[in-house]
């Protein structure tokens, strides 16, 4: 009887060193990472060629959207032109002609599709600008996020993914 109550205690305290370390193990590893991870960034490339001025494509990217508009010149004007109801002018694109951004409201997380004359979050009323920008009159709103990219050739958008 001694010996079998030696055993289990013995088996015991094994299992709970064993699950202590496995425990520290998973700790650890997440804490570290893998450097190898964030060098390899993952990149797409989109092909915007038959995108239109004044008109939205949209690419599946990494279980989300990313929208691509190809402003026209009265769009860009604007943006320039008429900072009275944007909190600031920039157009948040590499070149004027192209916006991209991850077609998702950041703050709620709805899809983003363009209506007349701005770009709007389908499940709230939360309206942007054709460079993302939140009007000012929604406040709890947050700007669209605009991911690293650059254009090819005016035909293709290399989109780097972290």
């Amino acid at each position: 009887m001694a010996d079998k109550k030696l055993l289990l205690r013995v088996s015991v305290k094994l299992m709970a060193w064993v699950g202590i370390a496995f425990i520290v193990y998973i700790l650890f590893s997440g804490l570290m990472g893998n450097d190898n991870d964030a060098s390899q960034a993952e990149i797409l490339l989109l092909d915007i060629t038959d995108l239109k001025p004044g008109h939205i494509k949209y690419f599946p990217v990494d279980r989300r959207n990313v929208l691509v508009l190809f402003r026209t010149e009265q769009m860009i004007r604007e943006l320039q032109g008429s900072s009275a109801n944007r909190a600031d002018e920039e157009l948040r694109s590499v070149i004027p002609e192209y916006f991209v951004a991850y077609a998702y409201d950041p703050f709620y997380g709805c899809n983003v599709e363009m209506a007349e004359g701005f770009l709007q979050s389908v499940c709230v009323d939360v309206k942007y600008d054709f460079a993302g920008k939140v009007y000012q009159s929604d406040k709890s709103a947050v700007d669209l996020i605009v991911p690293e990219y650059e254009i090819i050739a005016g035909k293709f958008i290399k989109l780097h993914l972290n």
